[in-house]
Parts: C-alpha cells; structure tokens; sequence
C-alpha cells in the first residue's frame, strides 16, 4: 500500500523531527566514539542505532520514550565499554580483536587468511583503496604501486619539481 492516512504520515515526520533531535543531543553528549566503527563492537552499536531510529519512526508500537530511551542505554553502555577497555588492559582485549599480518612484502600469507577468513580478492580491494596496484609481478609477488591517476607517487613528485621550478623562474623574475 503506497498510502495510507495523512495521520501516519504527519505521526512519522513529527516522529523524524523529535528523534533526530534527540539522537543528535544523545550523539553530542556522548562523544564522537558512539559512531566511530573503530572495531566490531563499535560498529554493532552503530547499527542497533539506526535500527532504533528506523523502528521509533515506523513502527506505531514503539513509543518516542522507548526509543529516547534505547538510544541513551545503548550510548552509555558504549561509553562504559570504551572507558573500561581504557582502565583494564585485559578487558580490552576482551573487547578487541589483535591484528593480524595478512600481506608482508607483497605476499600474501595464506595461512594467516585461511584464519580470518579472507580471500585474495578482498586483501586486493583493500589494497587498492588504499591508493594501491594489487597486479601480481613477474615472480607472483603482489606489486606495491601507486595508481598513476590517484594522487601520489611519480605524480606526486613531478607536481613538486614543477612547484620548484615555478618558484626559482619567480624568484629569478621579482629580483
């Protein structure tokens, strides 16, 4: 159904005005952390959120008190997560996962993958979004490249020898 009530739809947006409100007020008070997504956890909560906000606007069973309610649990126990992984190194690493060497001088270790349950394809899209070539070289190694059209690199270095250039010939210029 594509429309029902003018009641809904006005119960909807007063609804988006107040909690828009109230999870801006609940995302300042509690920091910059609550939608950081610097591990797993921090991206759950990040996604309980916006599940809290989605279900608070559509759904006629769920109060704005509730849902107000949801959003200041779920940031406090967020903020308690991060405060007490800061206090007790063992509850920190309880909390987060240690990282693990998947790529070492342009080979990828597949034991180390097979573990976390990644695959050559991700580790190149990885690398590539990191301004990277993920090309295989002549001894199947993978090559550590910049992209010619991503800023850096060769690229990088022509720009500043013309920006000396530049800078000598308007010296040589305004003398």
């Amino acid at each position: 159904m594509l429309f029902e009530d003018w009641a809904a739809i006005g119960r909807v947006a007063l609804l988006a005005l107040l909690t828009y409100a109230w999870l801006v007020l609940v995302l300042r008070a509690y920091g910059k952390r609550t939608l950081a997504k610097l591990n797993a956890f921090d991206f759950v909560v990040t996604v309980a959120l916006g599940s809290i906000l989605a279900t608070a606007l559509l759904s006629p069973a769920t109060t704005w008190a509730q849902a107000a309610t949801a959003f200041v649990a779920l940031s406090t126990l967020q903020w308690l997560v991060a405060r007490l992984s800061l206090r007790w190194p063992w509850f920190h690493r309880l909390i987060r996962s240690r990282p693990r060497l998947l790529l070492l001088d342009g080979r990828m270790l597949g034991d180390a993958m097979r573990a976390e349950r990644i695959a050559e394809d991700d580790i190149r899209a990885a690398v590539r979004r990191e301004g990277r070539s993920a090309e295989r070289g002549p001894r199947g190694r993978a090559r550590d490249r910049r992209h010619p059209e991503r800023p850096g690199g060769a690229r990088r270095r022509q720009h500043a020898a013309r920006c000396r250039r530049l800078s000598r010939l308007t010296r040589t210029i305004c003398r």
